[in-house]
């Protein structure tokens, strides 16, 4: 092989559906892109082995094999779909950091970064509640207790930290992203993807103003939060009117991480406005539009 550093496996059976991975330093890393290989010494398609399902389901799985963008210019940053907007925002990445809620679909960030994946459930734990897109054969194994809301156990003075459809899950998410900014070294990033809601389950609910998103950061109120789940079970989850109190009052006593907020990329990009200007946490930050159903924001300390 023209790269001696691991192997380009394809799979030969349904559950990894064709997909070429990269395997090397005990890990399976997907390629998003063909032109990866070439920039790596591989050639496409020659160096690939066909493998069987049996045998890359014993190598754990990590994340994407991901190409790095150039940034000198940030505002020439356009991507064309969903996952080359993720790798563009990685690219942001360098050094140390975190990513939140990796489960079976982890960031693209790039190889030279070292990730730590923190999780509210274990490993064994979110292999037990899986739900409708994830796969077991991609998930990955969180090694730290945390969520972008508890940071207890998060290490300080990282260089990056970073979540893919996390925050919307965050009762104050103000407050979340201020808080991130503390365990970021300076220059650091917050790299937060971001479904948008007109393209999700969400589009028939009301947009979050920022009125309520301050609210929430600066009165935050358990008893205000039922709203959310009134409306998640009404709008979104549509639940038939026979159980509908029953479920949102159930939902809401054991704190399940409904959608609590919605938005658009011009909302978000209020909120963001508001935190970098009144809030002084971030020095600056790149954005992008929706792409597929989400947008993108990255946040420097």
């Amino acid at each position: 092989m023209s790269n001696k550093r691991g192997r380009l496996c394809q799979s030969d059976g349904p559950i990894y559906a064709n997909r070429v991975f990269y395997v090397a330093n005990g890990f399976r890393h997907w390629i998003l892109d063909a032109r990866w290989c070439g920039e790596n010494g591989f050639v496409w398609p020659d160096d690939i082995e066909r493998v069987s399902d049996a045998e890359l389901s014993t190598i754990p799985s990590g994340r994407p094999a991901s190409r790095r963008w150039s940034i000198d210019d940030p505002r020439s940053l356009v991507a064309e779909n969903s996952l080359q907007l993720r790798e563009i925002g990685a690219s942001f990445l360098h050094g140390a950091g975190v990513e939140f809620g990796a489960a079976s679909n982890p960031l693209p960030i790039p190889a030279d970064c070292v990730v730590t994946y923190g999780d509210t459930l274990t490993y064994e734990e979110l292999l037990a509640r899986l739900y409708p897109g994830q796969s077991a054969a991609d998930m990955i194994k969180p090694t730290i207790l945390a969520s972008i809301e508890d940071l207890g156990a998060v290490p300080s003075n990282l260089d990056f930290m970073a979540s893919a459809h996390v925050i919307e899950h965050v009762p104050d998410p103000v407050g979340a992203i201020v808080r991130a900014a503390s365990k970021l070294r300076p220059g650091g990033h917050l790299l937060l993807m971001v479904p948008d809601m007109k393209e999700t389950f969400d589009r028939h609910r009301a947009l979050t103003t920022l009125d309520h998103l301050l609210l929430d950061f600066y009165a935050p109120s358990r008893e205000r939060d039922k709203a959310h789940f009134q409306e998640f079970y009404r709008d979104a989850f549509t639940t038939p009117e026979d159980q509908y109190e029953e479920t949102w009052i159930k939902n809401w006593e054991e704190r399940f991480p409904i959608h609590y907020h919605t938005w658009t990329y011009e909302s978000f990009k209020n909120m963001v406005d508001t935190i970098v200007n009144s809030l002084s946490v971030y020095t600056e930050y790149w954005s992008h539009p929706t792409r597929g159903n989400e947008f993108c924001f990255v946040l420097k300390k």
